[in-house]
């Protein structure tokens, strides 16, 4: 019984951090590592993309944070073909804005990191929680959402 638990537990864990997405776009969970470059885009096609976080507190924030969120790939890609917004939330509760807290709310993000997809209406149209995959996977998975 204690290791139908543990084996419970660990399939739980592996598919908050592992599953695709909730909406229309499945997240690539083969590793890509060719680099895509970025293409600059006017404001008006420029994707919505918020991210909840809690890097001072949570492993799978401060990988994403590592390995995905600081490099240059991404940086570039943030700059020049989306919008991108980024929450942290610190274990003290109290010092996160208010702000965060009705997004968190309003997008229903119950995990951390949670990046989110929204349409030209602020609507979230997808959502990925965890970290794992490199930058190429994210950029991919967030570009699909213009097609």
């Amino acid at each position: 019984m204690k290791n139908f638990i543990v084996l419970g537990c660990i399939g739980l864990v592996a598919y908050s951090i592992f599953r695709s997405s909730s909406g229309e776009v499945p997240f690539p969970m083969e590793v890509m590592t060719q680099d895509t470059g970025s293409t600059w885009r006017p404001k008006s096609e420029r994707i919505r993309v918020v991210l909840f976080t809690g890097t001072s507190w949570c492993p799978a924030c401060k990988k994403l944070d590592s390995s995905v969120i600081s490099k240059p790939a991404w940086k570039e890609f943030a700059e020049n073909e989306i919008y991108f917004t980024s929450y942290n939330f610190p274990t003290d509760r109290s010092l996160v804005s208010d702000r965060a807290l009705d997004l968190q709310e309003e997008y229903n993000v119950k995990s951390f990191p949670t990046m989110v997809v929204l349409n030209e209406n602020f609507e979230k149209i997808d959502q990925f929680v965890g970290s794992g995959p490199p930058v190429e996977n994210f950029k991919h998975w967030i570009r699909a959402h213009r097609e």
